[in-house]
């Protein structure tokens, strides 16, 4: 287990996403439980402030680089994004090289 505030620095410096992608990755972290979260488009959408097409096509791109997964279950109002551990753990470990080197 991580810990989220720690990952929610760690996303937030994490070039390597757009600020849309960062803030969406962010709530799904704030939102999950045991590394699943379950929330609505529009609850991002709004969360966020990010247009609901723009959510899908970041929620794509994150699917695509597979830290998050999306999981749909038949009659379910909303999806499930399970978060990869190790994904995020190298997240967190770049930046604490990043710290690291910084403090040099």
């Amino acid at each position: 287990m991580y810990n989220k505030q720690i990952l929610i620095h760690a996303i937030e410096s994490y070039d390597i996403y757009s600020l849309n992608q960062r803030k969406i990755l962010i709530l799904l972290v704030n939102t999950s439980v045991n590394e699943l979260s379950s929330v609505s488009i529009d609850y991002i959408s709004k969360t966020t402030n990010v247009s609901k097409p723009n959510v899908y096509q970041n929620i794509k791109k994150l699917e695509k680089d597979k830290i998050i997964t999306r999981i749909r279950q038949e009659g379910a109002k909303l999806d499930s994004y399970q978060l990869n551990k190790e994904k995020l753990d190298y997240i967190i470990q770049v930046y604490q090289n990043k710290k690291a080197l910084e403090d040099i």
